[in-house]
């Protein structure tokens, strides 16, 4: 019953660790480091959370869409994606982009592990939201903010980039979008209302992920993006230079 949201993240990395070829390149070689780094920094951060913020618990969530939303936002995206980007700033001495090719691999090890604990604990029980909508939901996020994310440090240092502006910006909005629709969705389900809207934004949400995936493909074909750079090393190893 559990067993797609417990192995699906890390089917999704192992997929596409294997299938990081030629123009499909999404991992760096090596990332195993990278993807372990992940998931025993949310190991910690589950510690700190029941210590800490044990009172902000989805079962004592607020009946009102918009708080639940601010909660799960900073709770189960804006923190962890800031701890998880300090620690990837601070471990390796590569360049801005290097660095972004690493956080997808980064945030699937950190949310292989989260997201079983968020939706195992933090309910009083499952249903099939939590055990299957919820893991893609996820998935689909962590594609969609890495990859915006080294597409916009890709074009935002590429001087002769067409358009500079104009893709700056639609990347930008990508990326805040693939932020904040997940939390409201989950939002949504928790207080319970507004379930035709949150079935419109969840295949939306889905659908975003199919046309960014094929624009990433193309746009990588087009720029010659690879990470052949990232391979001589692990963020692991680095951290030791």
């Amino acid at each position: 019953m559990y067993l797609f949201m417990v192995v699906f993240l890390p089917i999704m990395a192992l997929l596409f660790a294997s299938v990081s070829k030629g123009r499909f390149v999404y991992f760096p070689e090596n990332s195993l480091q990278v993807f372990l780094l992940g998931a025993v920094t949310a190991c910690f951060y589950c510690f700190f959370e029941v210590l800490a913020i044990v009172s902000l618990t989805y079962v004592q969530i607020s009946d009102f869409a918009i708080f639940s939303w601010l909660r799960l936002l900073f709770i189960d995206i804006i923190l962890p994606s800031g701890i998880l980007f300090f620690l990837l700033f601070i471990s390796s001495r590569k360049s801005i982009e290097e660095k972004s090719f690493l956080f997808f691999p980064l945030l699937l090890g950190f949310y292989s592990v989260y997201l079983v604990y968020s939706s195992l604990l933090k309910y009083e029980k499952t249903d099939s939201f939590l055990l299957f909508t919820k893991p893609l939901l996820v998935f689909c996020f962590i594609f969609i903010f890495s990859q915006s994310m080294v597409l916009l440090v890709k074009t935002s240092r590429n001087p002769d980039a067409a358009n500079k502006k104009v893709s700056v910006t639609i990347y930008s909005i990508i990326l805040a979008i693939s932020l904040v629709t997940e939390p409201l969705i989950q939002a949504l389900y928790l207080v319970g209302k507004l379930s035709f809207i949150r079935l419109i934004l969840v295949v939306t949400f889905e659908l975003l992920f199919i046309v960014f995936f094929i624009h990433t493909l193309f746009f990588k074909k087009k720029n010659g993006l690879s990470v052949n750079s990232v391979q001589e090393g692990s963020i692991v190893e680095n951290a030791a230079d």
